[in-house]
């Protein structure tokens, strides 16, 4: 939800005299009783001295001080009363609304509503944020504090799209069978795992985001849940256009965090929590790549409270984070206990349009470099074998391989040309490879299974009087046979009717073949 600003004048020239009078009392304003203007100006100047703010921060309860905090941290996002649910501060009790109405009453806090007009919006006002931020924050950790270089540390890629590609890919090409439960067998499971790259990362993601599930599970349910799979006779495929709603859906790493996030488990708050670590890392990005402290990060969006702050508010914030680094957001690193994110813009794929970054080697094995453009790693999964992903994506052309790209619509031309394309100028297709991809060609299509509509007649005589004749010649595409006429599929019903008209008598429904079969040899050897 986008913030709307939120200024004192405006905001109180609205209020009554009464709620003014309120409010100056709080930060120590007398004497402006009998102007309304005058009152709304004077409070306007008075709350944003220093010295009122230190007071008013003074008089506040210690919980009313933590939800101050709370809205300090987040003073750049809106927060709505959903976020308020989360406890994670002592004044999110029974009391919280009374909480909540002193700050407002200090002229510290404001009301509105979203732009949906769904939800009350509450924010600071902007006179006073800044003031409010230079007070409280010194106290709280430096989240862009930078850290040394851990010794150790894992690269973000989008491995969202990149295991989601992998998936497609191995599911075009092994169609596998779904038990009985509509799921996957765990033996099947367990021939995917090991080209995924999330599987080596997973132990970095942490509930409730991940809700405890492994990454193949996550992966899984959320390919699902976009429609990118399909069941078909009774096994797990790619839909005909899911390769390019999986870059649509994940190419754009920022647009994908908050669908994938709020998927997997959102939470009260999670909007503003998301929003604060976006701000947070863009700014980071301006400045340039820099270790910083997970730790610190996590107790300025929570600070420690006096009776304990809940777990798992801290835990969401590392599981936010390992969003970010399966998107390719940032680097997660360690040095000794201490857990470490780096900020980096979304990492950069080569453009489709350069070649010259695979190579394709007389053994059949593919080699290319892990930021290979999206629509080329497409083309791969289609035409050629994922082997291993690492560092680079090793791949092999097999004869399978090759027949399943034809199957896709690749023809052993259009192969060899998108490898002579990719491969550049300075290196060609090695010369048995382009053999047996032609080889491979020339075989295919040699036998086929077809299930045509026959229209099968008892003479040749009969079927060259229908197939010439008005009514029957618009719905035939030729002879199978002397006696037998190929019709257009789905022509069924209208070609019997036609039939009728022209005083035949059809058989009514469409037979499978095995009345003729087993009609003396009609079907073999027709009667003139």
């Amino acid at each position: 939800m986008e913030k709307t600003p939120l200024h004192l004048l405006p905001y109180f020239m609205q209020k009554s005299i009464d709620e003014l009078q309120s409010i100056a009392s709080r930060i120590g304003l007398y004497g402006l009783q009998n102007s309304k203007q005058r009152l709304v100006s004077g409070i306007a100047q008075k709350i944003v001295q220093r010295t009122t703010l230190e007071r008013l921060l003074a008089d506040l309860e210690e919980e009313a001080c933590e939800l101050l905090q709370f809205f300090v941290v987040r003073s750049e996002v809106a927060i709505v009363s959903q976020d308020l649910q989360n406890p994670a501060w002592r004044a999110a009790g029974s009391d919280r609304g009374f909480i909540l109405s002193e700050l407002m009453q200090c002229g510290l806090v404001g009301i509105g509503t979203d732009e949906n007009r769904m939800y009350h919006s509450y924010a600071l006002f902007e006179e006073v944020k800044g003031p409010l931020r230079a007070l409280m924050l010194p106290n709280l950790p430096d989240p862009l504090a930078e850290q040394p270089a851990p010794k150790n540390f894992s690269a973000g890629t989008n491995t969202w799209l990149e295991d989601t590609i992998t998936l497609l890919g191995y599911l075009h090409r092994d169609r596998i069978p779904l038990m009985k439960n509509g799921e996957l067998s765990q033996r099947e499971i367990r021939k995917i795992l090991p080209l995924l790259r999330g599987t080596r990362t997973e132990e970095l993601a942490q509930e409730p985001v991940s809700g405890g599930s492994s990454w193949f599970a996550r992966l899984f349910r959320l390919a699902h849940g976009a429609g990118l799979l399909c069941e078909q006779e009774g096994s797990l495929v790619p839909g005909k256009k899911s390769f390019q709603a999986a870059i649509n859906l994940f190419g754009s790493p920022k647009k994908a965090l908050e669908r994938i996030l709020s998927m997997e488990g959102s939470y009260p708050g999670f909007e503003t929590d998301l929003k604060c670590i976006l701000n947070l890392h863009r700014k980071c990005c301006r400045k340039g790549s820099a270790w910083l402290s997970v730790e610190s990060l996590k107790n300025h969006m929570y600070p420690p409270l006096p009776g304990g702050q809940p777990a798992q508010n801290q835990q969401r914030i590392s599981a936010i984070l390992y969003g970010f680094f399966s998107l390719g957001l940032c680097d997660l690193g360690h040095n000794g206990e201490d857990l470490l994110w780096r900020p980096h813009p979304e990492p950069e794929m080569i453009p489709e349009d350069s070649f010259g970054f695979i190579h394709l080697q007389p053994n059949f094995e593919i080699v290319a470099p892990a930021n290979l453009a999206w629509e080329s790693r497409v083309v791969l999964e289609q035409i050629a074998e994922l082997i291993s992903i690492d560092t680079l994506l090793n791949y092999r052309i097999t004869r399978d391989s090759v027949y399943r790209g034809f199957c896709s619509g690749w023809s052993a031309a259009e192969q060899i040309r998108w490898y002579t394309r990719q491969l550049g100028d300075k290196r060609t297709i090695p010369q048995n490879v382009h053999h047996s991809i032609e080889s491979w060609g020339i075989g295919y299509g040699r036998i086929g299974l077809e299930t045509p509509l026959l229209l099968v007649c008892e003479t040749p005589m009969l079927a060259d009087d229908i197939y010439h004749s008005k009514e029957i010649s618009q719905h035939c595409l030729g002879y199978l046979a002397p006696h037998i006429l190929i019709l257009k599929a789905g022509s069924e019903k209208a070609a019997i009717d036609s039939l009728q008209r022209m005083g035949h008598l059809p058989h009514p429904d469409v037979g499978d073949g095995t009345r003729w079969i087993h009609s003396g040899d009609r079907g073999a050897d027709p009667v003139d």
